[in-house]
């Protein structure tokens, strides 16, 4: 296996990764599906650590600073763990028998593992730790002119370069498909950043990037259109953003776009953006991938409107059947909610428990916000809903209704 350079000047190897077996994969059992995860903490900040992916959630007692967590796991997957208000995400997999250490106070800096499954995870820290120290996480890196960025990015990854070539390179205990990724991620990172870094510069800074007429060369040294990448998310994401960047940049010179509203701009954007997929990527796969997502993301931040024809024309031309039920289940529901059809009722309880539905208000204007006591920008707006609600309050045909998505009751109450 080649070593990873920060000049990506490279075969892609997916492929080959994908062939390895570990030694830890060989010596998987069927019989045995648990994973344990053990851990000393320092300094506890509560008497609760938890496990979850999805909807899959596993708690564990702290107990003279120590716990004890055994799930069962059917294949490996990503986890995040939590300790009061901190968090990390594990790669777990059958087998495992994981020993974590951390002093709470300062949780990320003192993580670390050892036991069953400790590299993937003394990986996965030491990149956060790297990226966080040498500032790739802070919004400085951005306010840099665009040949300071390129070099400070490059320095980065080259420390994260070496990170994985220390930890993964040639490790037989490394499973092999969190090794392909962690290869995968960190090109894509590094695109990715180079292709945000204008608007980004922008935003920071406050003022527009000056880019040399060769700051868009990185994009000749990563492979762009590459099917076998498809399960990694950093690759989808990159590819996402590049096909937007691309689709937005023609619509700098278009004067119909320019002239339009902003409503014939979402629409003229999205058909932008569907063209230009075909003329960068050439694999059936990837062009399958993007115009499902392109369409699918349209239709949930804006609606199905206008959106009838596109969705039959995804669906006469993909082979992909999931990718082609998801949308059209978007689709319809979202029609069934287009402008001068009936709400659909819900019903739910108010803070004395009683029941109320949305049919109960028929023939008034209801406003409905839908918040959560974790949502920060929604506590943010409650002042300025309350002082709408004053405004309103003499109005009889108008009716403020909160939403919350809670699951703790308490919490929500307390608001």
């Amino acid at each position: 296996m080649q070593k990873l350079s920060i000049l990506f000047v490279l075969v892609f190897f997916i492929a080959c990764q994908q062939e390895k077996t570990t030694e830890k994969e060989a010596s998987a059992t069927s019989e045995q599906k648990t994973m344990t995860l053990r851990g000393e903490i320092m300094n506890p900040s509560s008497s609760i650590v938890s496990l979850s992916n999805g909807e899959d959630k596993y708690e564990g007692k702290v107990e003279d600073g120590k716990f004890e967590i055994v799930v069962n796991l059917d294949e490996a997957g990503n986890y995040r763990f939590k300790h009061g208000a901190e968090y990390a995400y594990l790669f777990l997999e059958p087998n495992d028998d994981l020993m974590m250490k951390l002093d709470a106070t300062q949780f990320d800096q003192s993580l670390a593992f050892s036991g069953t499954g400790a590299e993937e995870n003394n990986y996965i820290i030491g990149k956060y730790n790297i990226s966080d120290e040498l500032g790739l996480n802070d919004e400085e890196i951005y306010k840099l002119e665009a040949k300071e960025f390129s070099d400070e990015l490059d320095v980065v990854y080259k420390k994260l370069g070496d990170n994985y070539n220390a930890i993964i390179q040639d490790n037989q205990v490394i499973n092999a498909d969190f090794a392909n990724n962690a290869y995968i991620d960190l090109i894509y990172e590094w695109a990715a950043k180079r292709l945000q870094y204008p608007a980004y510069h922008k935003h920071y800074a406050e003022k527009e990037a000056t880019l040399g007429d060769d700051y868009y060369d990185f994009l000749n040294k990563i492979d762009i259109d590459a099917p076998k990448a498809l399960e990694n998310k950093k690759y989808k994401s990159f590819i996402g953003m590049y096909s937007s960047h691309l689709a937005e940049d023609n619509l700098k010179k278009n004067d119909t776009y320019n002239n339009a509203t902003d409503k014939e701009k979402t629409m003229i954007r999205l058909k932008e953006k569907l063209a230009v997929i075909p003329t960068q990527f050439k694999s059936s796969e990837v062009q399958q991938h993007l115009n499902f997502v392109t369409l699918n993301d349209h239709i949930k931040y804006n609606g199905a409107a206008e959106m009838k024809d596109l969705v039959a024309d995804f669906n006469a031309k993909s082979t992909n059947e999931e990718q082609k039920k998801t949308l059209n289940e978007n689709f319809e529901n979202w029609t069934a909610i287009t402008v001068g059809k009936d709400a659909p009722d819900f019903k739910y309880k108010n803070i004395e428990g009683k029941e109320i539905a949305l049919s109960d208000l028929k023939g008034k204007n209801v406003y409905v916000d839908v918040w959560a006591t974790w949502c920060g920008p929604c506590r943010k707006e409650i002042p300025h809903l309350e002082k709408l609600q004053d405004k309103y309050a003499s109005t009889d045909n108008i009716v403020f209704t909160s939403v919350s998505i809670d699951d703790d009751k308490e919490k929500w109450e307390k608001m």
